[in-house]
């Protein structure tokens, strides 16, 4: 069969092997389920993106760490140069953790509480401020400081993803609409208001978006609203055009690669700048899946193998919702592979997780080679959204995950116990 990524072969062994390792031996050493990350694979991904955005040389990455925040994969991206985007009082914890400088970060999110607000005012970093409610907090939190803070706005462009993933239209939790009035009202606001300066604006659309074009409408819309605000006195230092590129999550040769939504927002964005007399305005970018998604394998056991009378056949895995939750969800369809005999002849099967409820299935009609007990199933492009939201349900444990870094395998974050179920619970 074709093994896709460039990081996989066939072993010697007749199973596949990643990055020169058997997959079989991984599983064995490490069990499963198990989530393996290519570090090469990251760094190609952040390398290519930073390099695709040349047309507009005062460009930044922040990598959106919601996508997968181990500290592990946080330290590849900040030695490539990248800064962080994180959304809670957690991952800025994170951040600070993975050695992320203060200039480095910036705070987003819709919903943040006090203490949240307080700690990014003390270590400095820029706010990404949702709403004017917000605003006002943040100036009567910052006292004696000044907080500078981006506004998160809303330009009104749908984009061909799942509902649950559209972020930039009026009807939106995110951001300040600005058909409306109401990032104009924010704008005002901000004259008016201590310890608040207005550096620029901050916009996002949706996650899993497979074409440029909705960025290239997004980049018009918020320059042109930068441009009016300079005009008005504020000094305009960054617009942050967010991220969600799509990827590949099934081999799909319709959704451009990372470098292509690199190449066409920089050149809008310089363009649109131009065309407004905008000048020294940096131009960020916070991916997140795009840069990771690719760069990690899932590798889960073969249970057990249930042939109905129908003639469907249902294979029950060591892992489910609880390590894959969005396949569950129908929101990711990942590619799946009999890594233990890649070359077999193909058959559709049902993969279901070990979790006590009907829907706990990762895959119907997947095309594998005939499964049978023992056998290591792999899920390809599986390195965002699924570490980060492990599960306990039924009880069970957190997986492992190992960082292929050259010829060296590093364990990253061990599996998890039963001890660890009940760390945070008080004696009886």
């Amino acid at each position: 069969m074709r093994l896709p990524e460039s990081y996989l072969s066939r072993h010697s062994s007749g199973s596949v092997a990643v990055a020169g390792v058997s997959v079989l031996e991984l599983a064995s050493r490490y069990g499963t389920p198990l989530f393996v990350f290519i570090e090469e694979q990251i760094q190609k991904n952040y390398r290519e993106l930073l390099a695709s955005l040349s047309a507009y040389k005062n460009s930044r990455i922040f990598y959106a760490c919601k996508a997968n925040g181990l500290l592990a994969i946080l330290d590849v991206l900040r030695r490539e140069g990248a800064g962080i985007d994180v959304v809670s009082g957690g991952e800025l914890f994170l951040a600070q953790k993975a050695g992320f400088k203060s200039e480095d970060i910036i705070l987003n999110g819709n919903s943040k509480t006090d203490q949240e607000i307080l700690s990014a005012l003390e270590l400095g970093v820029v706010i990404n401020v949702d709403s004017q409610d917000e605003l006002e907090r943040v100036s009567y939190l910052a006292r004696e400081r000044t907080a500078r803070v981006c506004l998160r706005v809303i330009p009104n462009i749908k984009v061909d993803t799942i509902p649950e993933f559209v972020t930039g239209i009026a009807e939106s939790k995110f951001g300040l609409d600005i058909h409306s009035g109401e990032a104009s009202g924010a704008i005002e606001l901000c004259k008016n208001l201590s310890g608040v300066k207005l550096i620029g604006f901050h916009c996002h659309i949706g996650s899993q978006i497979e074409s440029v074009e909705p960025y290239e409408k997004a980049v018009d819309a918020v320059v042109s609203l930068a441009s009016e605000t300079a005009s008005l006195g504020h000094d305009i230092e960054v617009i942050n055009m967010g991220g969600g590129f799509g990827f590949n999550m099934c081999g799909d040769t319709h959704v451009p690669p990372i470098n292509e939504f690199g190449r066409a927002i920089a050149s809008r964005f310089a363009l649109a700048c131009r065309r407004h007399s905008l000048h020294d305005v940096q131009l960020v970018l916070e991916p997140g899946a795009s840069l990771v998604a690719d760069a990690g394998i899932a590798l889960l056991s073969v249970n057990s193998v249930k042939k109905r009378p129908s003639g469907r056949v249902w294979v029950a895995l060591d892992g489910g919702a609880d390590v894959m939750l969005r396949a569950t969800q129908n929101w990711y369809k990942y590619e799946f592979v009999n890594a233990s005999k890649p070359c077999g002849e193909p058959i559709s099967v049902n993969l279901a997780g070990p979790i006590c409820y009907s829907g706990d299935v990762l895959s119907y009609d997947a095309k594998i080679s005939t499964p049978q007990r023992g056998d290591i199933i792999m899920a390809l492009r599986a390195g965002a959204y699924t570490v980060c939201l492990y599960n306990s349900y039924n009880a069970r444990v957190a997986p492992a995950v190992v960082l292929l870094s050259g010829s060296d395998q590093i364990l990253i974050s061990r599996r998890g116990t039963f001890e660890d179920l009940v760390l945070r619970e008080m004696s009886l």
